[in-house]
């Protein structure tokens, strides 16, 4: 019989939500890089390198959340483990985490190189609903670590993989604001106005 110290429910609970977890983080991030990547390559224009610099800070940032929230994942296995041996329970594999691809790389965007895309406003309104979404992500993640990790582990082991949620939260915030920012500095007027030669010439 388990110690009755030790939540070997909540242990395997807090082991499943945090992979639950990292994989939406993960599916978030993907999603927000591949807005980024609108934004990047609709500006072929005098602003493109400001764009390019920004976009690749707000990836960093990206980067930066989800390396906290696998080492939140290695650290719910590693110590749920100990427990559940102690418990003695069998012990639960930690499951591979996903990759992000590499880091962005700055293009070569020349004012001469500008290709209309026809889809260009609704790819716009895809990264606007994608950069709203982060609130959601976020709130997947306070639940993680303000319910289910605590109720899982004594307060000191607890403590320690708590200690990732301000790095997670904090870079997420970031890159959310800025994507937002950077959104509303290009907006879809602008491509508009980057496109309408193009838009005129397809007819």
């Amino acid at each position: 019989m388990a110690p009755v110290n030790i939540n070997v429910p909540g242990i395997k609970s807090a082991m499943e939500n945090v992979h639950t977890c990292l994989e939406d983080t993960f599916t978030q991030i993907k999603k927000m890089n591949e807005a980024l990547d609108t934004v990047v390559n609709a500006h072929k224009s005098t602003n493109a390198q400001t764009i390019q610099q920004d976009a690749a800070a707000i990836e960093r940032d990206l980067r930066e959340a989800f390396a906290a929230m696998k080492q939140t994942h290695s650290d719910v296995y590693e110590k749920g483990n100990a427990l559940l041996v102690k418990a003695g329970q069998p012990t639960i594999p930690e499951p591979a985490s996903p990759e992000l691809g590499p880091e962005r790389s700055p293009g070569s965007y020349n004012d001469e190189d500008i290709v209309y895309d026809p889809q260009a406003l609704e790819h716009y309104q895809e990264a606007h609903a994608t950069a709203q979404q982060a609130g959601t992500i976020v709130a997947e993640i306070n639940d993680l670590f303000q319910n289910k990790i605590p109720v899982a582990f004594d307060s000191q082991a607890s403590a320690s993989i708590v200690a990732h949620h301000q790095v997670i939260n904090g870079n997420f915030e970031e890159a959310h604001q800025g994507m937002l920012k950077l959104l509303g500095d290009t907006a879809p007027g602008e491509v508009d106005e980057l496109f309408a030669l193009d838009r005129q010439l397809s007819g």
